[in-house]
């Protein structure tokens, strides 16, 4: 399952322009810095953590969000170090 743009609950992001995204947020999250606001690099972690879990309904991946949203630590992070503060703190059976 991917969680998508319009399977999000929250409404503040930036949307960047498709292209950049496109060839932007693939593969692994690398030690790029992680934007809370960049939609789709949110949307790449989240998808990214729940592909690390296997599968995951729209449930989960929106508790995902909301972690993010409400409880990731302000301050530089990477989008590695936020898949393994989510790997870390988030139980999805909660």
């Amino acid at each position: 399952m991917y969680y998508l743009r319009k399977d999000m609950q929250f409404q503040h992001y930036r949307w960047p322009d498709i292209d950049r995204a496109d060839t932007l947020f693939t593969g692994e999250p690398s030690r790029r810095a992680f934007d809370r606001w960049d939609g789709e690099q949110v949307l790449f972690v989240i998808n990214c953590y729940l592909s690390f879990l296997g599968k995951a309904t729209i449930v989960e991946a929106r508790g995902v969000e909301n972690k993010i949203v409400h409880f990731l630590p302000l301050g530089s992070k990477s989008e590695r170090s936020v898949l393994n503060w989510l790997i870390t703190n988030m139980s999805l059976n909660k």
